[in-house]
């Protein structure tokens, strides 16, 4: 008999550290980035396998992430929508590059920024883009420089 109590005070007890866990998470989470941030589109010609939810920066501090990858079909260039805190202002001749996190291939977005007084709006499109360069274009210059 007192091995059942046991048992059961033991599984109430489980289920409450899952509901204190469950509690936390939902309290510290922010899930609200709608209020928090607004959107910019870049479009590439290449972006080197950059994929979404990968970051972006400015000076290597994190101030949004990459929202959408996509082909537009129009101009058969690759689309990024980024979303980017409310606290970044940035002027409309800001240079956006692709760079890389590490040697296996991670990407991210870095913002450089311009000196316009003119500031993309939500919604708003940066045309200041530098496309990636990628290892292997960079080792057949190399090595078409070192044949001649």
């Amino acid at each position: 008999m007192s091995r059942n109590i046991l048992e059961t005070i033991l599984g109430f007890l489980v289920i409450a550290v899952a509901v204190g866990f469950v509690a936390f998470g939902f309290k510290y989470i922010d899930t609200d980035t709608d209020n928090k941030t607004y959107t910019v589109y870049a479009y590439f010609n290449n972006v080197g396998g950059l994929k979404t939810g990968a970051d972006v920066r400015v000076s290597g501090v994190l101030v949004g992430e990459v929202a959408l990858v996509r082909i537009d079909m129009d101009a058969f260039k690759a689309e990024v929508k980024m979303h980017i805190s409310n606290s970044i202002v940035l002027p409309e001749d800001t240079l956006v590059s692709v760079a890389d996190s590490s040697l296996l291939g991670g990407k991210y977005i870095t913002f450089t920024m311009g000196s316009s007084n003119a500031l993309v709006q939500n919604g708003g499109r940066l045309d200041n883009v530098a496309d990636v360069v990628s290892l292997e274009q960079m080792l057949g210059k190399l090595i078409f420089l070192g044949t001649q």
